[in-house]
């Protein structure tokens, strides 16, 4: 398997990690949603794997899109983005990070 997608998929599991013990900001969150992206394409155009494919679709993209679209729509009123993440908000940003990081670790073990 290639080694620069083994890496990246090392890499975002470590990015992960690191996000769930610092404090989380929007553009830690973009940050990660685009990488992730960009792995997902990568993988999607490259391997034909029906369980990679499967764990593809269960990484929360979407939910992180939503997020950003959202915190975005707050940002062009000027208010300060790190303090609008109530400690709900936290715990469901954590949860997906938890459950992308999962699913990459399985991608790689797999891709091994």
């Amino acid at each position: 398997m290639e080694k620069n997608l083994l890496r990246q998929l090392k890499d975002i599991q470590i990015l992960a990690n690191s996000m769930l013990t610092q404090e989380l900001t929007h553009e830690k969150i973009e940050y990660f949603y685009k990488y992730s992206e960009e792995i997902q394409l990568y993988i999607k155009n490259n391997i034909n794997d029906e369980l990679i494919s499967k764990l593809l679709s269960e990484i929360p993209n979407k939910e992180f899109h939503d997020l950003i679209r959202s915190t975005k729509a707050v940002e062009i009123f000027n208010f300060d983005i790190i303090g609008l993440f109530t400690k709900s908000e936290n715990n469901e940003v954590e949860t997906l990070i938890n459950i992308s990081k999962d699913k990459y670790a399985s991608i790689e073990t797999l891709l091994k």
